[in-house]
């Protein structure tokens, strides 16, 4: 038998054959390290067997190789040596011939603290049957590597695909098949516990979840310095135990669970928060790995988190159109209940950068050098001001455009295109054809929100408890920029986007500023509930929400809404984008 261990720093690395970069020496080694030790135990049959074992860590990767030539079976120890302080994830990996497809599976976690390794205790992993096919050599009473599937019980035909007890598909994580089971698969209602005699033959899917707003996700898109609250579930209702959940990449995404805890129960609470210092396109994955299955199985859910600069707003119902008592003046009303799915908005409006990135132009009124009457103004980078003297109709190409350099589907259809090359000039006056514009069905790409989304986002949609007055307080001098003409607090211009207080969601400026176009046309509102109103299908302007810098205090609030012609161009007017 052959064994090497290697210690790989940086970012988490699949298990490849390369020439690896070691760690500093011991004397290097952050005080506290542990060594991780166990025992593999091998299938019995002709022929070799190479396996490799992974511990794997947010930033450091360990990898233990063994060959065992000629007939396997029996079992050899293995130890990891100076692991660093913190959670890593153990991986064994083993294929039987060099021209087999090497099967991969999760064995546990461990965690260092102190130089203490937990759980307490050598580790077992039995190798031979990964998921799907029981191969042969494979002991049928042995719990499996890989599947987590439970005990097979006595009996089971080692060869065989149906083993009489239901085949193991793949992604199986939790359950004991029990005696007397005759379903060809392990049903769908089944994931987590006992499977009972009787159970329908569906297919298996994942064991657990972990879910955020009562949602099971496995992919977000965050903000830098964005939290989230998380918990792991049995989908089937099973309670799990020992739950424990770390980050690949806490510098990107840290995990913090309650004072003192590293391992949860079933629908205990952790928080997930991104560092303010993240860069868009950051990544990291978030695990929740547990021994709570029957017969102590281990189950994982995985939750990768990418940073972004749109934040997403989770679907639900809200009263639109609401004022606080006394407040009536322009308001949206009248009030109704909305419902609104979930969607991505971006964290601020566009601004003059990316504009002049997209198009190519400097349609902006201020340029960071003076203020409305012409007075000097310092220390403003223009690229982070708003865009605006842009009109409804320029919003709608900039957000084609956009969408076409980034590879996603436009939003927007004129004449049969979404080309803005085909439509012609952009209008400077309200236009018949321009006005037939349509939105494409199952379109990935940009575009402006409905006034029912830019609202329901504004008041911090699902996220916020409160109803305030304005995006995020009832004060507007802490999250707006407004009133040049009343004493407010813009200083007659325009300022750089993000610097105000974001409301709950953290989203900026979307009160004051500029105001912000949406998709809907101007017309009349219905009194009664609605889901995913997109506005009146014809008519002569569109509605901007939001409030300017110019405009008084009781103009940005959240309920205030107004019109313009969608070809107008003014120093007060602005827009930022969603997706679905």
């Amino acid at each position: 038998m052959k064994r090497r261990q290697t210690v790989v720093c940086g970012i988490l690395a699949a298990v490849l054959a390369v020439v690896f970069t070691a760690c500093p020496g011991p004397n290097q080694m952050e005080p506290g390290t542990g060594s991780v030790a166990g025992t593999v135990v091998f299938p019995e049959g002709e022929g070799g067997i190479a396996i490799t074992l992974t511990l794997e860590a947010a930033v450091s990767q360990f990898s233990l190789e063994y060959v065992v030539g000629g007939e396997a079976g029996g079992s050899v120890p293995f130890q990891f040596d100076e692991v660093l302080p913190g959670i890593h994830a153990l991986y064994a990996s083993w294929r039987s011939t060099p021209e087999s497809e090497p099967v991969r599976g999760f064995v546990r976690n461990v965690e260092v603290r102190a130089g203490i390794v937990y759980p307490l205790g050598n580790i077992t992993i039995n190798l031979g049957c990964g998921c799907g096919t029981i191969p042969d050599g494979c002991t049928c009473d042995a719990d499996d590597l890989g599947c987590g599937c439970g005990t097979i019980p006595d009996g089971c035909a080692c060869d065989a695909d149906d083993l009489g007890c239901g085949t193991i598909p793949d992604g199986c994580s939790c359950g004991t098949i029990p005696d007397g089971c005759s379903c060809g698969t392990i049903p769908d209602a089944c994931n987590c516990g006992t499977i009972p005699d009787s159970c329908a033959c569906e297919q298996s899917v994942a064991a657990i979840r972990i879910v955020s707003n009562g949602v099971g996700v496995t992919a977000l898109g965050l903000v830098p310095g964005q939290y989230r609250v998380l918990y792991a579930e049995c989908p089937s209702g099973n309670a799990l135990s020992n739950v424990l959940w770390f980050s690949t990449n806490p510098g990107v995404v840290s995990v913090q669970r309650p004072a003192g805890r590293s391992m949860l129960e079933s629908g205990e609470t952790i928080q997930i928060t991104v560092s303010a210092g993240a860069v868009i396109g950051d990544t990291a994955t978030i695990r929740a790995t547990s021994m709570g299955g029957v017969g102590g199985n281990l189950v994982e859910a995985a939750l990768l988190v990418t940073v972004t600069n749109f934040v997403r707003v989770d679907g639900g119902t809200f009263l639109m159109g609401y004022c606080p008592s006394g407040e009536g003046l322009w308001c949206g009303s009248p009030m109704r209940d909305v419902t609104v799915s979930g969607f991505y908005m971006s964290r601020f409006q566009v601004t003059q950068g990316e504009w002049y990135d997209v198009m190519g132009t400097r349609p902006s009124w201020f340029t960071g050098e003076t203020d409305w009457s012409g007075n000097p103004v310092t220390g403003v980078n223009w690229r982070n001001l708003p865009v605006e003297q842009v009109s409804w109709y320029d919003a709608i190409v900039f957000s084609n455009r956009l969408s076409i350099a980034r590879d996603l589907t436009p939003a927007y259809s004129i004449g049969g295109s979404t080309n803005p090359d085909d439509w012609g000039p952009v209008p400077t006056s309200s236009n018949a054809t321009w006005n037939t514009v349509t939105i494409v069905a199952g379109s990935t790409g940009y575009r402006l929100p409905t006034e029912a989304q830019w609202e329901f986002a504004a008041r911090g949609g699902i996220v916020c408890n409160g109803n305030y007055t304005f995006s995020g307080s009832n004060t507007a001098d802490k999250v707006a920029w407004y009133g040049y003409w009343d004493g407010g607090n813009s200083g007659g211009r325009t300022h750089e986007v993000g610097t105000r207080q974001p409301n709950a969601l953290g989203l900026y400026d979307m009160s004051g500023n500029v105001w912000e176009w949406v998709w809907d046309w101007w017309g009349t509102l219905p009194t009664v509930a609605q889901t995913n109103p997109v506005g009146a299908s014809s008519g002569s302007y569109r509605v901007r929400r939001g409030g300017s810098w110019d405009i008084t205090g009781w103009a940005v609030r959240s309920a205030r809404r107004y019109f313009d012609d969608p070809a107008h161009r003014f120093s007060t007017r602005g827009f930022r984008l969603v997706r679905p």
